[in-house]
């Protein structure tokens, strides 16, 4: 979580977070600004990815552009 937290804060310099957070002058992202909405796939990298796409699926994210994730759908 930590490291996908510091992408979001402005090591990727690709994350849509990061875009979205300087375009609308937003501060940095930090850690209190994200959850956990589903857990206990240590181990279990792809059951992790089918769970994270089929969320970006029935949710569908404004920041999310599903270029990195496990594409399910088209």
């Amino acid at each position: 979580m930590h490291e996908r937290i510091s992408d979001h804060a402005g090591r990727d310099k690709k994350s849509h977070v990061v875009k979205h957070s300087l375009d609308h002058d937003h501060s940095s992202p930090c850690y209190d600004n994200y959850k956990i909405i589903c857990g206990n796939y240590k181990g279990h990298k792809f059951r992790r990815k089918v769970s994270e796409a089929l969320h970006i699926k029935q949710k569908r994210p404004s920041l999310n552009i599903q270029d990195n994730s496990l594409q399910l759908f088209n």
